[in-house]
C-alpha cells in the first residue's frame, strides 16, 4: 500500500480567520447579589395604609394581607423565597373580668430569605404574642411575628410608633341629669291620663314594665323612660 506524502493530507482544522477575543466580564453589579436585591425592596416598598379596623377596642392597623399584598411580587420578581418557622417562646394562661379562661401565647418568627439563583440566605427574626378565649392564640403570634419581620426588615412606614409621647384624651364627663319633681311629675302624668284614656295609659305603663298603682314611686330613670313614651303616643281616637 502506497504511503500519501503528508503534504497531500488536509488539515483536519483550519482557522482562515483570527479568533475572536473574548469580551471582558460584565463589572459587578450589587443588585445581583441578595442583599442587593433586598435593598431594592426595601427602596420600592413604600408607607403601607392601615386598612384593617378593630371596632371592638377602636383602632385601625396593618393586616397581614396589606404586607403580603407589598412585598410577596416584589420577592418573586427577584426569584427571592421566604420560609419563616416558628418557635414557642411563652405560654400564659389567665382571664377575662367575666371570667373566661384566655390564653396568651409568644412566639419567635425566624424568617429565611434565600436566592433562588444564587443561593444564598439571610437570615431575620420577631416577635408577636397572640391572646385569645379559644385556640387561636397562637395563630395570632404567628401573624403578628410575620408582619412586624416583614415590616422591620424593609423599613415599611405604617405611622405606629411606640415611643411617641402622645397626651391621653380628657375624659368626657357625663353631667348628671337634674332630678325631676315630684310635683311637675305628677301633673304631667294627670295630664297623660286624660288625653289617652284609663286603657291606652295602662297599657304603656305595663310595656315599659312598670305597675300602674307604683308610676309616683318609680325612681327617676324610670320616670323619664315612662315620660318618653307617653310623650310618643298618639291619643286614641274618641
Amino acid at each position: 500500500m502506497t504511503k500519501k506524502p503528508m503534504e497531500d493530507i488536509p488539515p483536519l482544522l483550519c482557522a482562515t480567520d483570527p479568533v475572536a477575543a473574548l469580551p471582558p466580564p460584565p463589572p459587578n453589579d450589587p443588585y445581583t447579589s441578595l442583599a442587593g436585591k433586598l435593598a431594592q425592596i426595601m427602596g420600592e416598598a413604600s408607607y403601607l395604609q392601615k386598612k384593617g379596623r378593630n371596632t371592638q377596642q377602636n383602632y385601625s392597623y396593618a393586616a397581614e394581607a396589606d404586607y403580603l399584598d407589598l412585598i410577596k411580587p416584589m420577592l418573586a420578581e427577584r426569584k427571592i423565597a421566604f420560609l419563616p418557622t416558628f418557635s414557642i417562646e411563652r405560654v400564659d394562661m389567665g382571664a377575662t373580668k367575666s371570667g373566661t379562661p384566655t390564653f396568651s401565647v409568644m412566639v419567635i418568627c425566624h424568617g429565611q430569605f434565600i436566592d433562588g439563583e444564587t443561593g444564598e440566605v439571610l437570615s431575620a427574626q420577631s416577635i408577636g404574642q397572640g391572646i385569645d378565649t379559644q385556640d387561636k392564640a397562637p395563630y395570632k403570634a404567628m401573624t403578628g411575628a410575620v408582619k412586624y419581620l416583614l415590616s422591620k426588615t424593609f423599613l415599611i412606614p405604617t405611622g405606629d410608633d411606640p415611643e411617641v409621647d402622645v397626651p391621653p384624651e380628657p375624659a368626657v364627663v357625663k353631667a348628671e341629669p337634674k332630678p325631676i319633681d315630684s310635683t311637675k311629675f305628677r301633673d304631667f302624668i294627670k295630664e297623660q291620663f286624660i288625653r289617652l284614656g284609663n286603657d291606652t295609659f295602662n297599657e304603656i305603663v305595663k310595656s315599659c314594665g312598670f305597675d300602674s298603682n307604683a308610676v309616683f314611686d318609680l325612681p327617676d330613670v324610670g320616670k323619664r323612660t315612662l315620660a318618653k313614651r307617653l310623650r310618643e303616643t298618639t291619643a286614641p281616637e274618641a
